[in-house]
């Protein structure tokens, strides 16, 4: 978790800037890069970006409910998307 943390707390997301904070994990870099070049990997980032763009999703989080993104990441907003597709 403290990988993901700090890839989202990074203001500038470079290549250089994304190794920085592997290597302060004690990240195997060699590794880390054969894994982010992987056809798998890149065929899943492919398809999420695919899906992103056919929801029209800006950002994360992001929240689908009843098959429709949420326009808000608020809890209550949350709440009112949910209790409105229990009903339908």
């Amino acid at each position: 978790m403290p990988v993901h943390q700090a890839l989202l707390a990074e203001p500038a997301l470079s290549p250089d800037a994304v190794d920085a904070i592997l290597a302060e994990a004690g990240v195997d870099l060699a590794r880390a890069r054969q894994d982010m070049d992987s056809l798998s990997v890149r065929d899943h980032v492919a398809d999420i970006n695919t899906t992103a763009e056919a929801l029209a999703l800006q950002g994360t989080p992001s929240f689908i409910i009843d098959g429709r993104a949420t326009r808000s990441i608020q809890p209550s907003e949350i709440d009112t998307a949910i209790a409105a597709a229990k009903t339908r």
